[in-house]
C-alpha cells in the first residue's frame, strides 16, 4: 500500500477523483500540523475507498480524520479510520473519525472507525441527504452525531445498520439551536 504523508486535500473544484488503496497519515510536522483534517474532501463525486487514514500519533491536537466540506455525492467506503487525535494532557480534544461539515448526498459505508476522541461520525452543521450504513464504530467518545447551528440544519440523513460499541458517551446523539428542531429546515 502506498503511503501519503502529511494529509490529502481534494479541492472544491475537483471532480470524480478516486483515492484508493493508500495509507494517509499526518506526521505532526509544521506547516501540516495546522490542517483541520488528515483528509479534506470537497468537490463533486469524489471517492475515498479501501484506504487507511490515521493521525500518525500526534497528541493533544483536534484533527478530524476525514472531513467533507463543500462536497457533493462524496463516497467514503471500506476504509480503516483511526487515532487522528490522541489525548495526553488536553481533555478538550475533539477529533471525529468522519465529519460532514457541508455536504450533499454523502455516502459513508462499510468503514471501520476506532480510537478517536470525538464522534465516530459527525453530520454537522450542514449535512444534507447523507447515507450512513454498515460501519463499525468502536472505542470512540460517541458514535454518531447529527446537528445544525444558527444558520443550517442537517436534514434528510439516513443512519442504519451500523455497529457501535465501547463508546464512552452516546451511541447516537444530536443537537440544534433553540427554535430549529432536528429535521426542520427554516
Amino acid at each position: 500500500r502506498a503511503v501519503i504523508g502529511d494529509g490529502l486535500e481534494l479541492l472544491q473544484s475537483s471532480r470524480s477523483v478516486v483515492v484508493s488503496r493508500v495509507s494517509i497519515r499526518m506526521s505532526g510536522r509544521e506547516p501540516y500540523n495546522a490542517l483541520p483534517a488528515v483528509v479534506q474532501i470537497g468537490g463533486f463525486r469524489n471517492q475515498l475507498v479501501r484506504s487507511e487514514i490515521s493521525g500518525g500519533g500526534v497528541a493533544d491536537k483536534s484533527r478530524v480524520c476525514v472531513q467533507v466540506d463543500h462536497g457533493n455525492l462524496v463516497v467514503i467506503d471500506r476504509n480503516l479510520i483511526h487515532e487522528c487525535g490522541i489525548v495526553k494532557g488536553n481533555p478538550s480534544i475533539y477529533a471525529p473519525g468522519v465529519r460532514v461539515v457541508t455536504g450533499g448526498s454523502t455516502v459513508i459505508t462499510n468503514n471501520t472507525i476506532w480510537s478517536t476522541p470525538g464522534d465516530g461520525i459527525a453530520l454537522a452543521p450542514n449535512a444534507q441527504g447523507a447515507r450512513i450504513s454498515n460501519n463499525v464504530i468502536d472505542g470512540t467518545q460517541n458514535g454518531i452525531f447529527l446537528a445544525g447551528d444558527a444558520t443550517f440544519t442537517s436534514n434528510g440523513n439516513r443512519v442504519q445498520q451500523n455497529i457501535i460499541s465501547y463508546v464512552s458517551g452516546y451511541a447516537a446523539h444530536g443537537s440544534n439551536p433553540t427554535g430549529k428542531p432536528v429535521g426542520v429546515r427554516t
